[in-house]
């Protein structure tokens, strides 16, 4: 089912919340009720070319982040925060076609392979069989703050900006410098005091020495059993460096490779087992999900959301 489908089925549920029972495992009546139903989206003169299940669509670029969107939201998110979420995927959905347009990769036809995208879409059938009851309330609110940010994408400089964003600090994010270089001067560190309240802020993940070396020689280290060391932490304390043997990782190449939460970490050494203690969830730069949610709580608006986390930035209309 697509997204303009279910936009229809929403605002018969927003107008009657009582038929949401009715709906729920049963076939939903936006698969035949929308159909010849014009596209919430303008038309762009572009297109992304989304494959599922060995079938490939040409999908107007607004009906991908109205999807993509929708994927990265928690169940707790709030709707001020809804609206900063959705204009961060659109700009990233927006600025990567641009990019491949501008290098010369875009085909003739102005199709964007949605596999260069750095925003997965996903089917709104296989949400709604994970949120269950909680689908139909949460939907029809990310349709209000859909609907009042249209078009609205997030711009630094007369550019895209890079709408970078993680689901929880370490209590502050990070400057993008020492991360991705420069070019990035509205990722600053910024203050997350929020997040510490987080239950998902703390984590300890136990390996046993085996497990820890295959996992590291998986990942292509040459001495993954020789000696570890942390040779360099950014200002926001994730780290920028570790030894291994004599390698020289990043840190969110160690982090991929045993798959931790955060790459903000400290490790304890047993015996038997190596213990890895995260704060955090994610990259740590842009928007941390959690603090703009409590943002949200707070009564904070969307743009005063987007203002804290990139700083200097300006909201357009990507139309």
């Amino acid at each position: 089912m697509k997204w303009k489908d279910f936009a229809a089925v929403g605002a018969i549920v927003l107008l009657l919340p009582y038929v949401t029972v009715l709906f729920l495992g049963e076939e939903l009546p936006g698969q035949t009720d929308a159909a010849g139903q014009e596209s919430r989206a303008e038309e762009s003169g572009w297109r992304i070319r989304y494959v599922h299940d060995g079938v490939a669509e040409d999908m107007d670029p607004e009906d991908y982040v109205m999807g993509a969107a929708f994927a990265v939201l928690p169940k707790w998110a709030q709707e001020e925060m809804m609206k900063a979420q959705i204009v961060l995927v659109r700009t990233n959905v927006y600025r990567a076609a641009q990019m491949q347009q501008e290098s010369g990769q875009m085909e003739a036809e102005e199709i964007v392979p949605a596999q260069l995208l750095p925003e997965a879409y996903e089917e709104l059938d296989a949400r709604r069989e994970s949120m269950g009851e909680e689908f139909f309330p949460f939907y029809n609110r990310y349709l209000e703050a859909w609907n009042d940010v249209a078009g609205c994408v997030l711009a630094a400089d007369g550019s895209l900006a890079e709408g970078a964003y993680h689901l929880v600090s370490a209590g502050m994010t990070r400057d993008a410098e020492p991360v991705i270089g420069d070019g990035y001067p509205y990722l600053l560190s910024t203050e997350c005091p929020n997040d510490f309240k987080s239950s998902d802020y703390l984590f300890r993940k136990e390996f046993s020495i085996q497990e820890w070396k295959d996992l590291l020689e998986a990942a292509g280290a040459e001495e993954p059993g020789g000696r570890i060391e942390i040779l360099r932490r950014d200002d926001a304390g994730y780290v920028l460096s570790i030894c291994i043997g004599e390698e020289i990782w990043g840190g969110e190449q160690f982090r991929a490779a045993l798959g931790l939460r955060s790459s903000n970490f400290t490790m304890e050494q047993g015996e038997d087992k190596v213990a890895v203690i995260t704060k955090g969830v994610g990259h740590g730069l842009g928007m941390s999900q959690y603090g703009a949610n409590e943002m949200a709580k707070e009564g904070k608006s969307w743009e005063e959301i987007l203002s804290c986390y990139f700083p200097g930035t300006q909201v357009e209309n990507c139309e």
